[in-house]
């Protein structure tokens, strides 16, 4: 199926997202005010996981992004 792309904004509510490097399996939950300061509200996910460095150890070419519905309700 393909369609218009999801953006930050879609993901505002009901959601968290994590990055986690694959280098040293770093994770931590995404600020999605932090990526949209980094990419913009418009921007993909990919976008945003392409722009991701781990903190450990500043890898930047396999950062994996994960969804999880938090079970509440979107607005």
């Amino acid at each position: 199926m393909t369609g218009t792309p999801l953006t930050l904004r879609d993901y505002v509510h009901g959601y968290r997202i994590y990055a986690q490097c694959g280098s040293c399996r770093h994770d931590v939950r995404l600020s999605l005010m932090h990526a949209a300061q980094i990419a913009g509200w418009d921007a993909t996910l990919d976008e945003v996981r392409r722009r991701l460095k781990c903190k450990v150890c500043g890898n930047r070419g396999s950062i994996a992004i994960q969804i999880v519905h938090d079970g509440r309700p979107a607005r």
